[in-house]
């Protein structure tokens, strides 16, 4: 089974917050895949979709493992967090 999570969230400067966003889950992920502005993080167990549409951050986690999808997840919003105010407490 396949664990897979999508949230849209609305930020000022969002193209800047994803690129901060990708600065600081450096330490964390292996391999990192950019289309235009869209990032495909790949995490050791897991994968992101982080992107800007239309003034918008999109988020996608997907991963076969419960624990290594919500542990993505709020590897991510911690990241999120810092970026955007007003941001709801559970974003995925």
């Amino acid at each position: 089974m396949r664990f897979k999570g999508e949230a849209c969230v609305k930020g000022g400067k969002a193209l800047e917050a994803v690129k901060f966003i990708i600065q600081g889950l450096k330490p964390h992920f292996n391999f990192l895949k950019r289309r235009s502005q869209c990032y495909e993080v790949e995490f050791e167990s897991s994968v992101a979709y982080v992107g800007v549409s239309k003034g918008r951050i999109w988020i996608r986690v997907e991963a076969e493992d419960l624990a290594i999808f919500h542990g993505t997840k709020m590897l991510i919003q911690s990241q999120i967090c810092e970026h955007l105010v007003d941001m709801p407490e559970y974003l995925l």
